[in-house]
């Protein structure tokens, strides 16, 4: 809760210090998050408390062998997780209600329990969740679109430690999060490794409420930049690394970040997030760069975004083999389908180098690329 209260202490001070561009839409945002925001992590402390009360069986739970999605941010790491998290009889995955509201076991089973009432009882709650999805999300229809039932990045279970640091885009002034961010002067490793302890936690409790045989699937794009740490915790994990031209993702990213904080009222004179966005980026490639070739064989593939769009079941299938994953004939056969659309895809997000000032002959050197290790089609 201090880091809570330290957080908006920095945005209110940020605003009242002329930083922001839309000081009174600024205020007025912060005046209706600053309350559910510290309800919602006291109530998620209370309640990751009473795990340990009447759940402590849970850290037995082993997370064996995860299949871990990774790679820098809008290299396809959302479109290769829900490809495979379709297979539901093989794969435990979170969905973005979960992760942004239930972190406990206890939440998970209130909630759960509260939506099947709901199914029974007429769906109310579910048409009014339709109709604040429809509304509230169209600002992330063209660089983000889903649903709060899809699968989503389970990294924001660590909202509750405020070591997610997507949120800094709601709250870019509070300097806590550089501690979890590669690529800026103030990262720190025990931080990290602290956090990465909470979380193995929270996937022990996912596997604990879905059941343990199935394995768990985590899609993460904030940690490949903690791909030095990741085995350190997850011994027998397997990685798949999407990845994609740094000409193409820098902009991308930088786009969709600058869409999100007008969402949040969060711009800043002098746009001071996107350099740290642009190091945090630079920092994804260099540490996959460096740690992905050290995974034993079998442990880790790398994908090219190209080959999710052109070839989509031809990586499906390489993937079961080459990582052992044993997926059912149906599902392989669904995939057909799946392909064709995303043959079909066109994103309709447009942006560009020179917006942000990139250089393409300093991005080329600071991001260094990983090959496919798929098969080359014929």
């Amino acid at each position: 809760m201090r880091n809570c209260v330290d957080l908006f202490w920095c945005e209110w001070a940020a605003l009242f210090k002329g930083k922001m561009k839309r000081p009174l839409a600024r205020g007025g945002w912060l005046l209706a998050v600053s309350p559910l925001l510290l309800l919602m992590t006291l109530w998620n402390w209370v309640c990751l408390a009473l795990d340990e009360c009447f759940f402590p069986s849970y850290r037995h739970q082993p997370v064996k062998a995860p299949l871990f999605v990774l790679g820098p941010p809008r290299s396809g790491t959302t479109h290769l997780h829900r490809t495979l998290a379709l297979d539901s009889e093989r794969f435990v995955v979170s969905a973005a209600w979960e992760v942004m509201l239930a972190p406990s076991i206890v939440q998970k089973k209130l909630l759960r329990g509260l939506i099947r009432l709901d199914r029974n009882t007429g769906r109310l709650l579910a048409r009014g969740v339709d109709w604040v999805e429809k509304r509230g999300l169209q600002a992330f229809d063209q660089t983000h679109p889903g649903s709060i039932r899809d699968a989503e990045e389970d990294y924001f279970y660590l909202g509750s430690m405020l070591t997610c640091t997507g949120w800094m885009l709601a709250f870019p002034n509070w300097p806590g999060f550089d501690r979890a961010l590669p690529g800026l002067p103030g990262m720190q490793d025990a931080y990290r490794r602290r956090a990465l302890a909470f979380y193995r936690r929270c996937l022990q409790k996912q596997l604990f409420v879905d059941g343990g045989e199935r394995t768990l699937l985590s899609k993460n794009a904030s940690f490949s930049s903690w791909m030095d740490l990741l085995p350190e915790f997850f011994p027998d994990a397997r990685f798949v690394v999407c990845m994609r031209d740094p000409l193409q993702t820098l902009p991308s990213m930088l786009s969709t970040a600058e869409k999100a904080m007008q969402g949040f009222y969060a711009e800043q004179k002098g746009d001071p997030m996107l350099d740290r966005l642009r190091q945090c980026m630079e920092a994804h490639y260099q540490v996959l760069h460096a740690h992905v070739p050290r995974l034993e064989s079998g442990r880790g593939l790398v994908v090219e975004n190209r080959e999710l769009k052109e070839r989509l079941p031809e990586v499906i299938q390489e993937l079961n083999v080459r990582l052992d994953l044993h997926f059912s004939e149906g599902y392989l056969q669904l995939i057909q389908d799946v392909g064709e659309q995303s043959r079909a895809h066109r994103s309709p997000h447009h942006y560009d180098l020179k917006t942000y000032g990139l250089q393409e002959e300093d991005l080329l050197k600071s991001c260094p690329t990983l090959a496919s290790t798929l098969s080359t089609p014929q």
